[in-house]
């Protein structure tokens, strides 16, 4: 599939023309307006990134290729980041989740044990006491 194809399938998904899509992808509308021209043939890294970063919903390999499915069904969680946005995978997203509850799970076992320590360290300690008591 040509560059041409590509975006204008995304301009449709979208339902917005060229001049919109490079406003907020933050490219001169030249640069679009070139691949619908064919004057560039193939969509560039640089373009398809930012795609991803303001519509997560295309895939990145479909984007460059024109192979594949158009759409990334799973489209992930978008976190905001100090220079640009991160997209996770729901599924990743998910296991962060589960193993973040693991941890916390972990966490407190682990502070109830030290609780448990110390109260043993203090039980040991009064008894060194009351043994001292009781030498000549």
């Amino acid at each position: 599939m040509k560059g041409v194809d590509i975006i204008n399938k995304i301009l449709n998904e979208l339902e917005i023309k060229a001049p919109t899509l490079a406003n907020n992808i933050g490219f001169d509308y030249q640069r679009i307006f070139d691949i619908q021209s064919g004057k560039t043939k193939k969509i560039s890294g640089e373009v398809a990134n930012a795609i991803i970063s303001v519509y997560p919903k295309f895939n990145i390999t479909w984007i460059l290729t024109g192979e594949g499915e158009m759409l990334n069904w799973s489209y992930g969680v978008e976190l905001p980041a100090i220079d640009s946005s991160i997209i996770i995978p729901v599924e990743v997203w998910n296991l962060i989740k589960e193993q973040n509850q693991t941890m916390r799970k972990q966490a407190n076992s682990l502070e109830k044990k030290d609780k448990q320590i110390d109260r043993m360290i203090a039980l040991l300690e009064s008894q060194v006491v009351e043994v001292k008591k009781r030498l000549p």
